[in-house]
């Protein structure tokens, strides 16, 4: 970002313009991306929006971190939740949650990744990884006072980064014939063995 905004009126024009090019993304994709059209969408002229953010690379940059805070939230909505059962039942619901909410936005994601994407997927994926870790690991190790794994972070990597790659390849590829339920089912199971070791029966 060019300028950070300091004063509050600042903040919301930032907030209101990666809004506004979030949602100009979701429904034209990147072929369909300009600034100009997500100025307008804004209410604010050109000029104004290029003393904040310098190109497109730089609002799309913004989008992507936005979407990361999101997921984050999504995240703490899981791990705050009261009704699950048990580790297995917490996977199931944590991978779910990050493979429904980058499914609900096909276009938007896809244009984040088509511009750029190697950089702004590092970025965006560092900043969920983090906190992705923190929920995992804290949720293990209240629920299971010695862990077989005793290498959890890089335990938690492997996860991370599994579910990562078959949700962003669940938007990018469409194939017949893939059930979700399954996928999701599949990266569960590796999760718990990746942790906990294959011969553990985690609740």
């Amino acid at each position: 970002m060019r300028r950070q905004p300091k004063q509050q009126r600042s903040r919301l024009i930032v907030r209101d313009i990666v809004q506004a090019a979030r949602e100009h993304l979701n429904e034209n994709g990147l072929e369909g991306f300009n600034t100009s059209a997500v100025a307008n969408r804004t209410g604010v002229s050109v000029g104004t929006m290029y003393q904040y953010f310098e190109n497109k690379e730089q609002l799309l940059d913004a989008v992507s971190l936005t979407l990361a805070e999101e997921i984050k939230e999504q995240l703490d909505l899981v791990a705050g939740s009261e009704i699950l059962s048990g580790f297995r039942d917490f996977s199931r619901v944590l991978i779910s949650s990050i493979i429904f909410y980058v499914g609900s936005q096909p276009l938007l994601i896809r244009a984040l990744l088509s511009s750029d994407a190697e950089r702004r997927l590092s970025v965006a994926a560092e900043k969920i990884e983090g906190h992705f870790t923190d929920v995992f690991r804290n949720y293990a190790l209240q629920h299971h006072s010695e862990l077989p794994n005793t290498n959890l972070p890089s335990a938690v990597f492997v996860v991370f980064t599994s579910i990562l790659a078959v949700t962003l390849r669940m938007q990018i590829i469409k194939k017949p014939g893939i059930d979700h339920a399954a996928i999701t089912d599949m990266l569960v199971e590796s999760a718990l063995a990746t942790v906990f070791g294959s011969n553990y029966e985690a609740p």
